[in-house]
């Protein structure tokens, strides 16, 4: 087969695969509108602002929060775990409770992994459809799971005079 019949031959199949097809007579015409089109710019709106305003006054009384302002120990204790783990078991422990509901403390704010994590979990799952609500339910969920695990550990360590 020479060049000249190989040619002919696509030719023909080409020919052959848009026969059937008909062609869009205002194609140039949009191509030449879509062109001359100026770019809508994006408007900032109010509702925006709005929300920045608030993350970040939220974000300052959390800071004043965390810092003592407002709460008491334990309750900022508690907040800080849910917010940020490690630091979050440091004032666990500083709280000086009994061992038990420590470690069943420190197990489920493990568990939870703080917000952070949570917030950098939903980026990802978001793409799957599993809301920040529910991801949250699911720490909670772990969280309990995990303090009632302690719980029973400790439990059988006492039970078993293995010292905890």
């Amino acid at each position: 087969m020479n060049e000249q019949e190989e040619r002919r031959a696509i030719h023909q199949a080409v020919d052959a695969r848009l026969s059937g097809m008909a062609g869009n007579p205002r194609l140039a015409q949009q191509i030449i509108d879509a062109e001359g089109k100026p770019k809508m710019k994006k408007k900032v709106s109010l509702g925006l602002i709005l929300a920045l305003v608030l993350a970040l006054v939220s974000m300052g009384a959390l800071a004043a929060a965390l810092t003592g302002a407002f709460l008491p120990d334990v309750p900022r204790a508690l907040l800080h775990a849910a917010l940020e783990m490690s630091g979050g078991c440091r004032m666990v422990i500083s709280l000086a409770w009994p061992r038990v509901p420590t470690l069943c403390l420190i197990s489920a704010a493990c568990a939870f992994s703080g917000a952070a994590i949570l917030f950098q979990n939903a980026g990802y799952w978001r793409g799957v459809g599993i809301s920040v609500v529910r991801l949250a339910g699911y720490g909670v969920i772990r969280a309990a799971l995990s303090a009632a695990l302690t719980f029973v550990m400790i439990c059988i360590c006492q039970a078993m005079k293995i010292a905890v």
